[in-house]
């Protein structure tokens, strides 16, 4: 009924906040690094699709490959490691 609605509505509503508010943005892997250092969480970066950058990202931040939401997909920017221009975001987490 309306009540379990408006219970929802608000518990979406908190966690998309809460995702927010632990949610950095970084160009480079040093901005990565202390993003990461100064608030947990997810980091949300720009990837050619190149395995090799994967790969490169995740050496050197102990991170993983967590989502691409369709949302934020199309904006342009640089690769975090590369630098070649794309428009694919990725999230990355540490696994705790």
């Amino acid at each position: 009924g309306k009540l379990l609605d408006e219970i929802q509505t608000g518990m979406l509503a908190r966690a998309r906040e809460f995702a927010a508010s632990r949610t950095s943005d970084a160009a480079t892997v040093d901005e990565f690094k202390a993003a990461l250092e100064a608030k947990p969480g997810y980091v949300r970066v720009h990837w050619c699709k190149a395995q090799e950058c994967e790969r490169a990202l995740i050496e050197a931040t102990k991170t993983t490959p967590r989502n691409m939401p369709a949302g934020d997909q199309g904006k342009p920017g640089k690769c975090i490691v590369c630098g070649i221009d794309t428009d694919t975001v990725i999230y990355y987490a540490r696994t705790y």
